[in-house]
């Protein structure tokens, strides 16, 4: 894993990073049971596709070398997602950028939860229990 990513994943609370990662987890088995594994095995490609792109981004691979005469970048890591994208049925896009939705949608649920605080201190359901935000017992 590189550094970036580490440096991002440490600025955000332990709790937070844990209940995204279940929630995550929790979608992924959702996406398999309902889909079948071929959908989440593609949801899957892309992801790594993607957190391959912005580490090979930060690493350099945009430099003017890399110019291809009309101004235009190389980007290897992109043309590979592109690629990966277009292999796809529009259906299959559908449902891959469906299941990205989802996980963000999950994933910003998350954060508010542990960012937002509670509105009424008698509200039980919004306490902070055992470390996480999902649990929903006082």
């Amino acid at each position: 894993m590189n550094r970036d990513r580490d440096r991002d994943r440490a600025a955000l609370p332990e709790p937070m990073r844990r209940d995204v990662r279940l929630l995550g987890d929790i979608l992924g088995e959702v996406i398999r049971d309902s889909a079948g594994p071929g959908l989440l095995a593609d949801v899957e490609r892309l992801r790594r596709a993607v957190i391959e792109a912005r580490r090979s981004e930060r690493d350099g691979w945009s430099t003017p070398e890399a110019d291809q005469g009309c101004g235009a970048v190389a980007d290897p890591a992109g043309d590979e997602i592109a690629k990966l994208v277009a292999s796809w049925s529009l259906d299959r896009a559908e449902q891959v950028a469906r299941a990205f939705a989802v996980y963000f949608h999950l994933a910003n649920l998350a954060e508010e939860h542990q960012r937002i605080p509670p509105r009424r201190a008698d509200a039980p359901w919004w306490r902070p229990c055992a470390g996480s935000a999902l649990c929903s017992t006082p």
